[in-house]
C-alpha cells in the first residue's frame, strides 16, 4: 500500500461471466443462537449487486447524478429460496450473473455459498446456503420506468453471452 494511500473494501471479483464477493458473517448478522437471521441475506446479496456492478464502473453515485444518468435501480422481484444455514464466523461467497437483458430491466441470479472444510486443509464441499431470482428496473427518478441507457447495456451484454 503507498504512504497515505487508505485501504479499500474488497469489491469483490469476477470469474468468467460470474462475480464472487467474500462476506465475513459477524455477530450482529445472527440471532441469539449464532445463525444468521435470514434477512440478513438480503443484505449480502445487495452488497454482490452493488459491487458486481462497482467493478463495471456502474456506482449509484454516479446513477442519481444529474450529470450522470439521473435515474435509479429497484429490485421488482425477488425469490429466495433458503437452502442451508450459516453461522458467526462462517466465510460465505456472494456469487452474481446476469441472466436477460431488457429495455427497462434484467434480471439476475445469485447464489451465497459456504465451502465445508472436511479434512482441516481448507478444501471440501461448496454449500449452497441461498438462492435468489431477481428483476431490477431502471427507473426516472420519479419512480417512472426507463429505458436502460446504452452505456449500461454495453457493460452488462458481455456478461450475459458468457452467462450461459
Amino acid at each position: 500500500m503507498r504512504a497515505g494511500s487508505a485501504p479499500q473494501p474488497d469489491a469483490g471479483k469476477f470469474a468468467g461471466a460470474e462475480h464472487l464477493l467474500p462476506i465475513r458473517v459477524y455477530t450482529d448478522n445472527t440471532d441469539a443462537g449464532g445463525m444468521v437471521y435470514h434477512g440478513e441475506y438480503l443484505r449480502f446479496l445487495e452488497r454482490g449487486r452493488t459491487e458486481f456492478l462497482r467493478i463495471l464502473e456502474i456506482t449509484q453515485t454516479a446513477l442519481m447524478s444529474p450529470q450522470g444518468e439521473n435515474m435509479v435501480f429497484a429490485v421488482t422481484r425477488l425469490e429466495i429460496d433458503y437452502k442451508a444455514q450459516a453461522k458467526v464466523d462462517d466465510a460465505l461467497v456472494v456469487h452474481t450473473r446476469v441472466t436477460k437483458i431488457r429495455a427497462a430491466s434484467f434480471e439476475i441470479e445469485q447464489r451465497i455459498t459456504r465451502q465445508t472444510s472436511r479434512r482441516g486443509d481448507g478444501e471440501g464441499d461448496e454449500v449452497i446456503v441461498v438462492e435468489a431470482r431477481l428483476v431490477v428496473a431502471t427507473l426516472e427518478k420519479t419512480g417512472r420506468p426507463r429505458r436502460l441507457p446504452g452505456v449500461l447495456r454495453q457493460k452488462l451484454e458481455p456478461l450475459l453471452a458468457g452467462a450461459g
